[in-house]
């Protein structure tokens, strides 16, 4: 959460990306909605430690963190005793659900968890769509990005057989595309950042056609993190 604090809409601390959503989801499909509790109290710390809300909040903060727990506990069970959901992500089937789910969860959440702060008007009428929004896709790029690596890398055995014996090599050259692609999406003066982010579908491409599902979780992965970083640095 500290470390992915960036770009915060006040005085809620919601961000444009937020891997923390990714974190208690993949937590909850490996060990279980029985661990839930734990998922709360990390939450509620969080909250207080990192994003340091102010005294006016602190009443509205427990119910934030149980509108959130209770929203990954059910995306967790929906996914894994309804809709037969698979943590290998061995077919298409599951990251389909795995984004359907989330998408739609982390939207119910996050008016949910906004209605709360607009009845006591500290979320302005106008504001709240905005806010809505932000908030949705902030956690759904949360999961999106991170929940799938941290699936896989749960049997790191099987993400060892898709890479192959020697894979480092090839591995430094694509990481290095990526950070040549972000060089030319930022460190060029003349072209406009914002109309050049396609370029990062190229290296991603090569990344997917040559490690498949497990390619394009860390890709994916590692541009979301060079992106962040390269943002937070210019």
């Amino acid at each position: 959460d500290w470390a992915t604090y960036l770009y915060a809409i006040r005085p809620f601390a919601i961000t444009t990306w937020n891997p923390a959503a990714g974190l208690a989801l993949a937590f909850l499909l490996i060990c279980g909605i029985r661990v839930w509790p734990a998922l709360a109290i990390a939450a509620f710390v969080a909250d207080c430690l990192v994003r340091g809300l102010p005294a006016p909040h602190l009443f509205f903060e427990p119910l934030g963190v149980a509108i959130i727990s209770a929203g990954y506990v059910g995306m967790a069970a929906m996914l894994r005793e309804r809709l037969g959901f698979r943590t290998e992500l061995d077919h298409l089937r599951d990251m389909a659900l795995l984004i359907a789910v989330a998408g739609v969860g982390s939207l119910l959440i996050a008016i949910a968890y906004v209605t709360v702060y607009r009845f006591e008007d500290l979320v302005l009428a106008h504001d709240f769509e905005r806010v809505v929004v932000q908030f949705w896709i902030g956690d759904l790029i949360g999961i999106v990005t991170t929940t799938p690596v941290l699936l896989l890398l749960s049997q790191w055995q099987r993400v060892r057989s898709a890479l192959g014996p020697h894979p480092w090599r090839l591995i430094l050259l694509q990481f290095g595309a990526i950070a040549l692609t972000l060089w030319l999406i930022f460190g060029l003066k003349w072209a406009d950042e914002y109309k050049l982010f396609y370029l990062l579908f190229l290296p991603l491409i090569w990344i997917v056609m040559r490690h498949a599902i497990v390619g394009a979780a860390f890709g994916i992965t590692a541009i979301q993190l060079g992106l962040m970083a390269t943002v937070r640095l210019s």
